[in-house]
């Protein structure tokens, strides 16, 4: 019973309205006879039929809207999960460190650089993360180079006072 049924024909569905309209006519002037070799009592069953028909075909397509219901549902909870990732990767990255792009330099070049650095800073706090970010060389450099100038007295410590 639950198989698919193909749409009717143009010329069955005009020949049905030509009999329905015949039959309406018949039953509005009292007339009761055969219609095209119709009986009432067949026009009845066809209709039945394709009435039973339908009724086939709309299970079908219920049971395929629900089918489609559960996968749509299926697919916006996985989209709502990858959203849930995509913002808490967005949070992880914004609470990345900086990351540093250095240049390649010879640490006798770097030194001078540094140097350099910290004449335009005079008065100013500096530390190897800000030379090894503004100068744009490896931090382990930039700390060495630090370490170094502290030891010849050109550069000095300031101590750590708090906020």
């Amino acid at each position: 019973m639950d198989e698919f049924i193909s749409e009717p024909s143009t010329a069955h569905l005009r020949k049905t309205k030509e009999s329905l309209d015949i039959l309406y006519y018949n039953i509005a002037s009292g007339f009761t006879a055969k219609i095209e070799s119709y009986s009432y009592l067949d026009m009845i069953r066809s209709h039945e039929e394709r009435i039973s028909d339908l009724e086939s075909s709309l299970k079908f397509t219920l049971k395929d809207l629900d089918f489609m219901f559960k996968e749509i549902s299926e697919k916006l909870n996985k989209l709502d999960l990858i959203e849930d990732k995509i913002n808490h990767l967005e949070s992880k990255f914004e609470e990345q460190e900086e990351i540093i792009v250095v240049k390649e330099i010879s640490f006798e070049d770097a030194k001078k650089e540094v140097e350099d650095y910290i004449l335009g800073k005079k008065g100013e706090t500096v530390s190897p993360l800000d030379i090894a970010r503004d100068l744009k060389i490896p931090y382990e450099t930039a700390h060495e180079i630090f370490l170094q100038l502290i030891e010849e007295d050109k550069l000095k410590i300031k101590e750590y006072e708090g906020d």
